[in-house]
């Protein structure tokens, strides 16, 4: 926040008025002149002669999502010509911002056809706010057969391979198993999963994994 006395007399008993609007909580307060008092938000900045300035720098906290409007205003107990410059206000946006994780794993690493597995999928969120409208999407690969899932919360549709978690509070996971029977002969299968949501995701990087499986041969049986 910047005053500025334009003259042509000396401005006496400049004060300077911040509403700081809910949301953001005042940290620190730096001031070429004058003081702040940070439990009423009123800068006494003195005397200004004709042409002389003074700079606010207020540091704050956001605390919650929104978009935040802070007026402030000046007053001087000299005669002023002209009022309408007093007032200022400047908005800025604080938007909600998340960190999903997803990580993947089967429950063994080798597989005869016709065997039961399934597979794990955790999904974390890191914060700071809350996600909304998570979406953790698992298209199953061929060579494994859905049975069936067990979530923790939110549903799982295997025809989409979409599993809609819906909201993570800020630490919040969700677990998903999804069972299935083994249809492939030999080979590596590999299930590939990543999460959404509405939010900003600060690392992107972790909202994907990969879980690959062997399919071997079943052993032939000895002849006795």
């Amino acid at each position: 926040i910047k005053v500025e006395n334009n003259g042509p007399s000396t401005a006496k008993n400049v004060r300077v008025t911040d509403q700081l609007p809910k949301g953001l909580k005042v940290l620190d307060a730096k001031v070429t002149q004058g003081s702040f008092n940070m439990n009423t938000l009123e800068w006494t900045v003195g005397s200004l002669e004709s042409g002389e300035s003074a700079i606010l720098k207020l540091t704050t906290k956001i605390v919650r999502e929104g978009i935040f409007t802070n007026p402030v205003s000046v007053t001087t107990t000299t005669k002023e010509t002209d009022y309408t410059n007093n007032k200022a206000k400047d908005t800025t946006e604080a938007i909600a911002i998340v960190d999903l994780s997803l990580k993947k794993y089967s429950d063994k690493q080798v597989y005869h056809k016709g065997d039961k597995m399934h597979w794990t999928i955790i999904v974390k969120n890191y914060g700071p706010s809350t996600a909304t409208g998570v979406v953790m999407t698992d298209v199953l690969p061929s060579g494994v057969k859905f049975i069936r899932f067990v979530a923790s919360k939110g549903d799982y549709d295997p025809s989409t391979g979409k599993w809609d978690i819906g909201t993570l509070a800020k630490g919040e996971s969700a677990t998903i198993e999804i069972y299935c029977n083994v249809t492939a002969e030999v080979g590596n299968i590999t299930n590939f999963a990543s999460v959404t949501c509405n939010e900003k995701d600060s690392n992107p990087n972790n909202n994907n994994d990969s879980a690959t499986i062997k399919v071997e041969k079943v052993p032939d049986t000895p002849v006795t």
